[in-house]
């Protein structure tokens, strides 16, 4: 990993902030970079967990490119990725899933920016990547329209490919209005009233919660969730979130691991200490990091 050396980057907008929105639960420290130089040498962004940070947009000059690296969730350090050839056109390729190119431009002081999965190296982008959370970028653009962008674990929607990789596609947003960068984890796609099973991935729904009766069975067409050991009725594919042994709940938004599966709890003083009674499937369950339902 190379040294990063921290310089100013020139030619800063005043009359355009860019806000980045940090949903998750934990920090993340994204890398700027110019020019196709060092990532996080034009700066580092840290922006804290459930925390909006503010900073003034790039400008964009016939020389100048910018773009800000989004690295693996847990990597704060920024710099070059060392690339086993053929991929030595690129120094992302192991850290850096997503990227967000961006500037004002000189012709007319609107914002013009993407966000996409990593592109560097004429495609090559970040290898062996997850994606483990999502971005939204929103803003305004000739004031009267809405600009609603996203990118996660399945793409973009809008999708309009950069070298093969998905991508938003290049927007115009007015500086001088909000322009937001939301980073969620992504979503399990369940209501409020089923969670994502991690094993069959698909969303159920315990109703009244009942525990499945020998032999793992169920009456009235319900299946028997192998992770809570309750009947439940199968409901649309989903994405699970959590680990393989945990659920996203959708009214603690965390991921909830069942203690004694098939065991049913009527509050939290009939857990043991720590643990907690899930209102949704009715057990004892040991709470995890937060999720996105």
């Amino acid at each position: 990993m190379m040294k990063v050396t921290m310089f100013a980057l020139p030619l800063l907008a005043t009359a355009c902030d860019l806000t980045y929105d940090n949903k998750m639960s934990q920090d993340i420290t994204l890398c700027v970079r110019q020019n196709g130089g060092v990532p996080g040498a034009a700066g580092k962004i840290t922006v804290k967990a459930n925390s909006k940070k503010v900073v003034p947009c790039h400008n964009n000059t016939a020389t100048t490119s910018v773009e800000t690296y989004f690295p693996l969730l847990g990597f704060d350090e920024c710099g070059y990725d060392t690339c086993a050839p053929p991929l030595i056109n690129t120094g992302t390729c192991i850290h850096y899933p997503y990227v967000l190119g961006q500037g004002v431009s000189a012709a007319n002081s609107n914002w013009y920016g993407s966000i996409g999965y990593n592109w560097d190296g004429a495609g090559q982008g970040c290898v062996n990547c997850t994606y483990d959370y999502s971005l939204e970028l929103t803003c305004t653009a000739y004031k009267t329209q809405k600009i609603d962008d996203n990118c996660g674990p399945s793409g973009c929607t809008p999708n309009k490919p950069n070298y093969a990789k998905p991508n938003s596609g290049v927007e115009e947003c007015d500086s001088d209005s909000a322009i937001t960068v939301t980073i969620t984890s992504p979503s399990a796609g369940c209501d409020d009233k089923s969670y994502c099973c991690p094993d069959a991935k698909h969303c159920l729904a315990p109703g009244k919660p009942t525990p499945c009766g020998a032999n793992s069975t169920c009456a009235g067409g319900k299946t028997c969730c192998p992770l809570t050991k309750l009947c439940v009725t199968v409901e649309d594919p989903c994405t699970p979130v959590c680990d393989a042994k945990s659920y996203c709940c959708p009214d603690a938004k965390h991921c909830l691991t069942p203690v004694n599966p098939g065991v049913l709890c009527a509050n939290d003083t009939s857990c043991a200490s720590g643990d907690v009674c899930c209102p949704l499937i009715k057990e004892c369950v040991s709470v995890g990091d937060a999720c996105n339902p």
